[in-house]
């Protein structure tokens, strides 16, 4: 196990500063720097999920630490605008679910998208994320970049599922793989969408 790839990984959680992993051949300490824009037990589940998915890793959340710094506010004292789901619409059929999600954008203008998948409940997950990146189409193009899906699992965290999403963000020629987590708190798809959001908005604001 290379220790150096995980704190890598570790280091594109979404409000995360600074990583150190302590341990051999296996990780017996994790120490997080943070902002303070997420709470320390999500941060902690998204070192969890993270490590699950990306490194097959299972990781005792006692061995994980938190510490959060303040960051400076922006010029208005506000957080940073974000992205947010206006509504999901679901339609489930026999062997197959529909999904629409309209999305809000910072200067208030909504834009939505629509995907068809799979009966199961990841297929609903993946479906949701493709029909937000639709829904995404026009923010993208005015960047010149594109996204794609590469990665949709649910994780079992500390009892509870989380969504953890790996998309490819394209532009100019350069190539990031970004995460985002969420975890299921009504459903699988406003789950994804809430990952993949957490993964980009830093990139389309």
């Amino acid at each position: 196990m290379n220790l150096v790839e995980l704190e890598d990984g570790l280091k594109k959680i979404p409000g995360v500063t600074g990583v150190k992993v302590v341990g051999q051949d296996q990780p017996t300490e994790i120490h997080v720097m943070a902002s303070q824009e997420r709470s320390p037990k999500q941060l902690v589940r998204d070192v969890q999920s993270l490590a699950a998915a990306g490194f097959g890793l299972a990781i005792d959340h006692r061995i994980v630490s938190v510490v959060q710094v303040h960051a400076s506010p922006t010029s208005n004292g506000h957080r940073p605008p974000r992205i947010l789901i206006e509504r999901i619409e679901v339609s489930k059929g026999m062997d197959s679910d529909w999904v629409k999600v309209v999305l809000r954008h910072p200067n208030g203008d909504t834009s939505e998208g629509s995907c068809t998948g799979g009966g199961s409940r990841n297929a609903r997950g993946k479906a949701a994320v493709i029909a937000a990146l639709r829904a995404l189409d026009a923010t993208l193009v005015e960047r010149k970049a594109t996204v794609d899906l590469e990665t949709l699992s649910v994780q079992r965290v500390d009892s509870q599922d989380t969504v953890c999403v790996r998309a490819g963000f394209h532009q100019g020629g350069t190539s990031l793989s970004l995460l985002g987590t969420a975890a299921v708190e009504d459903d699988i798809a406003s789950a994804s969408i809430k990952a993949l959001l957490q993964a980009l908005n830093r990139k389309l604001l």
